[in-house]
């Protein structure tokens, strides 16, 4: 019934970075190509990155246990959810910029992209905390790393590639969890969990405009710390108004 009902037989719908790094795990020898040993050890990873954050040892510490021990952090371990892989990225990138690491922290976020979708909502925010003459060599670095890994892809055939990685997965998953479209169910103004649902204007009217004004506060601001502020809550507003809204998305507003 699984291999009958399972759309990721058919439709993968995450950018290749998954495919590439799974490509070689498999090498290794039986039992380490498990994907799932790697979600174990990028998860554990978290903690020597935020210790790449220039901070006070204690803040660094508690936020390392924040990312590493949480519960939604240990259940994607042990049941092989695919975040921790562009979680470790996203959160390198972050910590680079702290060490205006720049390039560096470009090319963390371009894997993060590609390991997940999510991590896109940074791209504003860090781009915002990097000074405006580090961003061509940030973005010419950005810009190789995501086209050596997506171009092979996209060239194959464009029309698939848009079609699993964002169509798909934005309009066609069943309604679930606890996120405004299940509330709309609930409310009887969506009938079908399985029809229709206006995600679109929806984030064109609540996301874009709460992204755009936590921008202006960072820019005003000039604080490191309000670039992963808003991406939090950015990223937190667009997964509530999302088609599905699953448990284990909080771990990356956390």
């Amino acid at each position: 019934r699984v291999r009958e009902r399972e759309v990721a037989l058919r439709h993968f719908a995450y950018f290749p970075g998954s495919v590439l790094s799974a490509a070689v795990w498999r090498v290794l020898p039986e039992p380490l190509d498990d994907y799932r040993l790697l979600v174990l050890l990028t998860t554990l990873a978290l903690l020597p990155a935020a210790l790449l954050f220039r901070a006070p040892l204690g803040w660094r510490l508690a936020l390392g246990a924040v990312l590493v021990c949480n519960p939604i952090a240990v259940r994607s371990a042990w049941f092989g959810q695919n975040d921790a892989p562009s979680l470790l990225l996203l959160v390198l990138a972050f910590a680079l910029v702290t060490r205006r690491r720049y390039a560096w922290a470009a090319a963390a976020l371009a894997g993060a992209i590609l390991l997940k979708q999510f991590a896109i909502v940074a791209l504003p925010f860090l781009a915002l905390a990097i000074p405006r003459a580090e961003w061509k060599r940030a973005g010419a670095v950005f810009a190789g790393v995501i086209a050596v890994c997506a171009l092979p892809f996209v060239i194959a055939d464009p029309v698939a590639f848009w079609e699993d990685t964002v169509e798909y997965g934005a309009g066609t998953y069943k309604i679930v969890g606890y996120g405004l479209s299940a509330i709309l169910i609930r409310l009887g103004v969506l009938e079908d969990r399985d029809g229709s649902y206006p995600f679109l204007p929806i984030a064109l009217l609540t996301w874009v405009p709460l992204t755009v004004w936590l921008l202006m506060l960072q820019r005003r601001g000039r604080e490191l710390w309000l670039a992963a502020a808003g991406f939090a809550l950015s990223v937190l507003w667009l997964m509530f108004i999302g088609r599905t809204f699953n448990n284990y998305y909080l771990v990356w507003p956390m």
